[in-house]
């Protein structure tokens, strides 16, 4: 009866491996994980950055209470690093988290200027 057990796991660990290796999976990337943020809300958020171009960021965003629901930021601001939109995708993200409860989040954001990057900056943030 062991045996079996462990013919039946190595048998299934072959399948995952077969299946990772398999030559059209190979260009596909693994999943993003799951990160997590406690709102000054009192709300537990988990996200998950779906879809990423420049200056276009979509994030899945579901709490205990709530279904997954999207959230698009855009950061339409020229002259940027792609490092610096991501970040001020983020700290949008978050402040949302902070400043509206789940059932009240903005399905889109648009970020403007750059003020959140420097306060990140000069140490200042709220």
């Amino acid at each position: 009866m062991r045996e079996t057990a462990w013919r039946v796991k190595m048998f299934r660990i072959l399948e995952k491996l077969r299946h990772w290796w398999h030559p059209q999976n190979r260009h596909t990337k693994p999943p993003r994980r799951v990160k997590q943020y406690a709102a000054l809300t009192g709300f537990p958020y988990q996200y998950q950055l779906m879809k990423s171009a420049p200056g276009d960021y979509e994030f899945a965003i579901w709490t205990a209470a709530h279904t997954a629901r999207s959230m698009q930021i855009l950061v339409p601001i020229p002259g940027l690093e792609a490092r610096d939109r991501y970040a001020l995708a983020k700290l949008n993200l978050f402040r949302a988290f902070d400043e509206f409860v789940p059932a009240d989040l903005p399905y889109r954001l648009t970020v403007n200027d750059t003020a959140l990057l420097d306060e990140l900056s000069s140490g200042t943030v709220s």
